[in-house]
């Protein structure tokens, strides 16, 4: 679902072939629309990920609110999975970057029972209407059960994702931490990210 519909008359001349190509399979639908109009009357999914930019602007944090996690978990299924990804420090969170990082995470607990978070210059987040597993045993069993060889998730990089003291840490900070909910009456990341950008040059 893309909003701007000349990003994919400029865009695909500049991405790799394998791309390229996956656009043109029948088995993709591309959809004009804004992505939460679309959701009100969206099909079932097993997957929504999520693609947009840092809540950087009035029009971005629409999509790191309550009340859009809300739409998602709405278009699941029972196993549903919703994932989207926030630029982030690698080592250590400012306090605007854990306060904005707390108000998306409780955005996102208020709409799902089970979110994950994983630490990273870019946080991938997961959230799920069922228990998500934090077993990388679990996970990379999951992968080789059907077949699946990713080029970058391997056995070891998930064990590496889950059992590093950045993951702890970065789930202790999340619950422990206080944050307003990120919501369309009250777009507070908007505000913390601003304060993010001003931090860079003061």
């Amino acid at each position: 679902v893309e909003q701007n519909p000349a990003l994919l008359h400029i865009v695909p001349g500049h991405l790799p072939g394998e791309t390229r190509r996956s656009l043109r399979d029948p088995r993709v639908r591309i959809v004009h629309a804004d992505p939460r109009r679309f959701l009100e009357s969206a099909p079932a999914y097993d997957l929504i990920l999520v693609g947009m930019p840092e809540p950087a602007s009035g029009q971005a944090n629409r999509f790191f609110t309550r009340e859009f996690f809300e739409s998602c978990r709405a278009r699941l299924g029972a196993n549903g999975v919703m994932a989207f990804s926030l630029q982030s420090s690698e080592n250590f969170w400012t306090p605007q970057l854990a306060r904005r990082m707390r108000s998306i995470h409780r955005a996102a607990l208020a709409a799902f029972p089970d979110v994950v978070f994983l630490p990273g210059r870019t946080n991938v987040v997961v959230c799920s209407r069922g228990r998500l597993t934090r077993d990388p045993s679990v996970q990379a069993a999951r992968l080789d059960s059907r077949g699946i060889r990713p080029r970058l998730v391997s056995a070891a990089y998930l064990r590496y994702l889950y059992t590093n003291d950045r993951f702890r840490e970065v789930a202790r900070s999340l619950e422990n931490g206080t944050a307003p909910v990120n919501t369309d009456a009250r777009p507070i990341c908007y505000q913390y990210t601003v304060l993010l950008w001003l931090s860079k040059f003061i």
